[in-house]
């Protein structure tokens, strides 16, 4: 369900180095920021992720629709400025369950937020959970208990990112549009069928991989037997 986003590496070469959670994939949607809905589903319109891999990297993933990063020619962004490096430290401050992760020979309370900044990165909860109940057939009931994954905390601002649309409204009682709607019923639709046997892990794969994605693995092996039978 992510295969379609865009994938860039930041290079941090300020003075500060990124941090590292436990839990570091981190997912955010700065275009719906401001909802009180869940936006963080794998097929929503304006998705990012942002995960360090050293002090001196990390990756990005984004709805290339909705935002823009560095150039376009460019998959490598440079980062010289220790202040958006530290804006994006506070989201492994905000995202981490336990233990965040130091360079070694760093001195952590140099790269830590004051108090009253880290009670407001971990004031949210990142997941509710509630009970409902559903009648079945006839007079029966059931108890169904909900989890959903909650919006990004207002206290973050993901920089770097430039919007390159107005968030669409909400839809269908405030569900978040899709990236693309028929590609996430296909994957729906693969993902039931593998489920119940019907196609295979291999088959799977390959037919909920997003039609550039498919077309670009083609171009590079074409590329690949011309250059070898050349």
């Amino acid at each position: 369900m992510i295969l379609d986003l865009k994938i860039k590496l930041l290079h941090n070469v300020s003075s500060t180095p990124f941090v590292l959670g436990d839990h570091p994939a981190v997912k955010h949607n700065g275009l719906y920021s401001g909802a009180d809905v869940s936006v963080l589903g794998l097929a929503n319109l304006g998705l990012q992720f942002v995960m360090p891999i050293s002090p001196e990297y990390a990756v990005v993933l984004y709805d290339e629709k909705a935002y823009s990063l560095g150039k376009p020619a460019s998959n490598v962004v440079k980062l010289p400025s220790a202040s958006i490096v530290m804006a994006l430290n506070e989201f492994q401050w905000a995202n981490a369950l336990d233990n965040i992760y130091f360079r070694p020979g760093d001195d952590p309370p140099r790269w830590t937020p004051d108090y009253d900044r880290l009670s407001e990165l971990r004031g949210n909860e990142r997941v509710s959970v509630w009970e409902d109940e559903v009648r079945l057939e006839g007079t029966k009931r059931a108890k169904v208990i909900n989890v959903q994954t909650q919006r990004p905390s207002r206290a973050l601002k993901m920089p770097l990112f430039r919007n390159r649309m107005s968030p669409p409204p909400l839809v269908n009682v405030g569900r978040l549009p899709l990236r693309d709607p028929d590609w996430a019923l296909h994957v729906h639709r693969m993902t039931a069928a593998l489920n119940t046997g019907v196609i295979p892990q291999e088959e799977f794969y390959v037919r909920t991989m997003p039609p550039q994605f498919l077309r670009r693995i083609l171009r590079e092996r074409a590329g690949t037997n011309s250059a070898t039978t050349g």
